[in-house]
């Protein structure tokens, strides 16, 4: 899906958000009910109107809302209510895996001697954090940060992969990285890359392995450092995994993908005192709703 890196030019202020969780309810013939929850997770819900005070924030937002032709392509919105995790864990390494998912943990767990254990545990995936803004650890132990911001394509003929072509070089990358091939229902295919400058130049394919049958995932890791974060997807790849039960955790900022709910401006309802430069009326609901069909 279509999805720009851009985020939303207006201050959305913090209270303009609010969440949604999707739950079945099947009444019983006796008056009980049972309750299937449809998501795992709460979607976001962001009101932009809220962020207009001018004309020119008008003018901004049309230019804003042609740019991403409605809702067909995707951005990048910051929760003034919610954009910070502190500590927040995302996961319990076990000596082999290597990849964790930022995630924003929401739980009031208890254990009350009236009830044993309650309460509840939400985990939210993180996947557009805020460059610049990332720590990692594991348990109590900052980690060094590698290159990152490399991305490529493959491409594949006869069930192979023939070619890999840089999309973008990234930053911070002092020697060559580990380029990790995956999906595709094939395996096998194997390549190196060279940097110059601190930036991903070029690759070459040194086995195309076998059985593609649509073009696999590339993953550049920067082997300088100790991890490398994806800030499209927010997948953190370690360079040696973390150990059996270190709790692998992280603070920094984030941003939530979102789109316009709607294929229509309602700039007509903007009622504008163009003399003053002040609201002279109303301003209706402008939504922007998060996505989660895709990581982009």
């Amino acid at each position: 899906m279509a999805f720009d890196y851009i985020e939303f030019p207006l201050m959305v202020e913090s209270g303009t958000s609010s969440l949604e969780f999707s739950t079945t309810i099947i009444p019983t013939a006796s008056g009980a009910e049972q309750r299937i929850g449809n998501w795992m997770d709460a979607r976001v819900i962001f009101n932009a109107s809220m962020g207009i005070r001018s004309r020119q924030d008008i003018v901004t937002l049309v230019k804003f809302f042609r740019a991403r032709k409605g809702r067909l392509r995707g951005f990048l919105v910051k929760d003034l209510l919610d954009h910070t995790a502190t500590g927040d864990a995302c996961g319990v390494g076990d000596g082999t895996n290597k990849v964790f998912q930022l995630q924003r943990v929401y739980s009031d767990a208890t254990t009350s001697p009236a009830y044993g254990e309650t309460g509840n545990t939400d985990v939210r995936p993180i996947y557009k954090p805020i460059v610049g803004t990332v720590s990692i650890y594991k348990g109590v132990t900052l980690q060094t940060a590698g290159g990152y911001g490399a991305y490529a394509t493959a491409t594949i003929s006869g069930g192979a992969v023939t070619a890999i072509s840089l999309n973008n070089g990234g930053v911070g990358f002092t020697s060559a990285p580990t380029v990790i091939i995956t999906g595709g229902g094939g395996s096998g295919a194997t390549a190196t890359a060279s940097v110059s400058g601190g930036a991903v130049t070029s690759f070459t394919v040194t086995n195309g392995g076998s059985g593609y049958t649509s073009p696999p995932t590339v993953t550049i890791v920067s082997v300088n450092g100790d991890y490398t974060i994806d800030y499209k997807t927010g997948l953190v790849y370690f360079k040696t995994a973390p150990t059996n039960g270190t709790i692998v955790n992280w603070t920094g900022e984030f941003y939530v993908p979102c789109r316009f709910a709607e294929d229509a401006l309602p700039a007509d309802e903007l009622f504008q005192d163009f003399v003053n430069g002040t609201m002279a009326g109303g301003v209706p609901d402008i939504l922007m709703i998060e996505v989660r069909d895709s990581l982009y």
